[in-house]
C-alpha cells in the first residue's frame, strides 16, 4: 500500500536534484577506455555479485519468467547472472567496448536472452519503443545513467515490480582526489561525497513508495600506465567538470610527478548504497 503522495516535498527534492548536469560525451570516452581494465578486476567482485542475485531471486524478484531491463550494464557484471536465471535481459550502456565485452560472455555462456543495447537512457521513449511497465525488474547499478529525477522516475515507469539502483554514498581516491582539488581550485577535500542515495531515497519516498536502503564499504588497488592514467583521469573529471587547457596540463604535470616505473598507482576507499523498491 503506498502512502499519500507529497507534492510539495517531491517539487523540491526533483529541483535540487536537477541541478549539475553530465557530459555524456567524456562518460562514453571514459567507459570506453576503461572496459577492458574493468572487466578484468570483475573477479574480486563476483562473490557480492552473486550474493545480490542470489537475494533477488529468493525475494522472487529475479525468476524464471521475469523480464529485466538493466541500465548501464558494462561489461555484464550482473546481466550474464541474471540472464542464468530470467526469461529476457535488456542490457543497455553508452559504450561500444562494455557492450562487445557483454556479448562475447553472453555467446561463450550460451545466452540468447541478453539483447545488449548500445543507448543512452535519456534518449529512450518508454511510449515509443513500448517499455512502459514492461519489466519485471529494472536495475541500475552504479549506473551515471541516473542522474536526476527524470531518469529516476523513468524506471519506475518502466518496471510493473521492482527496482534497484545502487551508487557511491562517498569516495576517497587519493589521486583522483588531489587532481579535484587542483582543477577545482580547492585545498584539503578528502573524499567526493555523492548524493545520488539521498535524493532517490527522498524523492521515492515522497512519492508514496517504500525504499528499503542498505550499505556497504569496499576497498580497492589499481594501476595504470601513465598515458592511459591521464586520459581516463581527465575523462573522469570531464563528465562533471568543465576543464581548460591549463587544467589538462596541470593533470598531465601531476600524473607525471607521481608516476612509479611508468604508472600511475590509486587507492580508494568508498561506501555504497544500496535501494529496491516496489513501484
Amino acid at each position: 500500500m503506498k502512502k499519500e503522495i507529497n507534492k510539495k516535498e517531491l517539487e523540491y527534492w526533483k529541483n535540487l536534484w536537477s541541478k549539475g548536469g553530465m557530459d555524456f560525451i567524456a562518460c562514453e570516452n571514459f567507459w570506453n577506455g576503461r572496459a577492458e581494465s574493468f572487466n578484468q578486476n570483475l573477479k574480486d567482485k563476483e562473490k557480492k555479485t552473486n550474493l545480490l542475485i542470489d537475494s533477488l531471486e529468493d525475494r522472487k524478484i529475479l525468476h524464471s519468467k521475469a523480464k529485466v531491463l538493466d541500465i548501464g550494464c558494462g561489461p555484464g557484471t550482473h546481466s550474464i547472472p541474471m540472464g542464468k536465471k530470467c526469461e529476457e535481459v535488456f542490457s543497455l550502456d553508452i559504450s561500444e567496448n562494455m557492450l562487445k565485452i557483454l556479448q562475447g560472455k553472453a555467446v561463450k555462456a550460451g545466452l540468447s536472452n541478453v539483447n545488449p543495447m548500445k543507448i543512452n537512457w535519456v534518449d529512450i521513449n518508454l511510449e515509443e519503443k513500448n517499455w512502459y511497465k514492461k519489466f519485471d525488474l529494472v536495475f541500475a547499478s552504479m549506473s551515471p545513467a541516473i542522474h536526476n529525477y527524470e531518469t529516476l522516475t523513468k524506471m519506475c515507469d518502466a518496471s510493473s515490480g521492482y527496482c534497484y539502483l545502487s551508487a557511491w554514498v562517498k569516495r576517497q581516491s587519493a589521486v583522483e582526489d588531489a587532481l579535484f582539488n587542483l582543477v577545482n581550485k580547492k585545498a584539503g577535500v578528502t573524499g567526493i561525497l555523492e548524493d545520488k542515495i539521498y535524493y532517490t531515497f527522498n524523492i521515492l519516498w515522497n512519492m508514496g513508495l517504500y525504499p528499503e536502503v542498505s550499505y556497504n564499504e569496499r576497498n580497492w588497488k589499481s594501476a595504470q600506465p601513465l598515458d592511459e592514467a591521464i586520459e581516463s583521469y581527465t575523462n573522469k573529471l570531464l563528465i562533471k567538470n568543465e576543464l581548460n587547457n591549463e587544467d589538462r596540463l596541470v593533470i598531465k604535470d601531476n600524473l607525471k610527478k607521481i608516476a612509479l616505473d611508468g604508472m600511475i598507482h590509486e587507492e580508494s576507499v568508498a561506501v555504497t548504497g544500496h535501494i529496491i523498491w516496489k513501484v
